[in-house]
């Protein structure tokens, strides 16, 4: 280590101990307690990158301007990941399991449940999640044929389900009304 570096460091951590605290509540004044620290970190952290920069006799004014600076970066990042979110959520499709979920008494619900879970998870890859067979394929991480094959015997079955759930809600149906009468 060089007389240079150790200085810089000797002089970087009296900056520190001294400047700290004030740097910390400056931040915390404007931000959350745990914002507050990292502000206080990523100061610091500029600090030392920009030793040579500080002027001399005005430390707290120079680091009060970083801290400033960095308050606004996370401010802006704030509103950033806010936005992205908001967009995010405008245009979000509902899970699998909501979609379930309404539609737990429909006939394509009753079917679904009566697949496998691999036919099932096929068939709401195409239907939900709105892949082509070559996109499937890489979900799967099979080849795009084999899915393209898993895909039409997935919705063979499903029709074959539909039709004995459509044949057991008109039984069930006929039931009810007739034992109603």
């Amino acid at each position: 280590m060089t007389a240079t570096t150790t200085k810089r460091k000797a002089e970087f951590a009296k900056l520190y101990r001294s400047e700290l605290p004030a740097i910390v509540n400056y931040a915390a004044r404007r931000s959350t307690a745990t914002d507050a620290v990292d502000v206080a970190a990523e100061t610091f952290a500029i600090a030392w990158r920009r030793m040579d920069d500080i002027p001399a006799g005005n430390e707290r004014p120079w680091l009060y301007g970083v801290a400033r600076r960095v308050l606004a970066n996370q401010r802006r990042g704030t509103l950033r990941r806010t936005a992205l979110h908001d967009k995010l959520c405008s245009e979000w499709k509902p899970s699998v399991a909501q979609i379930a979920e309404s539609m737990t008494q429909s006939p394509l619900a009753q079917a679904l449940n009566l697949l496998s879970d691999d036919d099932r998870d096929i068939l709401l890859l195409a239907g939900v999640e709105e892949l082509r067979p070559a996109e499937i394929a890489l979900v799967l991480d099979v080849k795009p044929e084999v899915a393209r094959n898993r895909l039409s015997r997935a919705r063979a079955r499903l029709r074959i389900a539909l039709e004995n759930t459509a044949l057991h809600t008109t039984q069930t149906n006929a039931l009810t009304e007739g034992g109603e009468s």
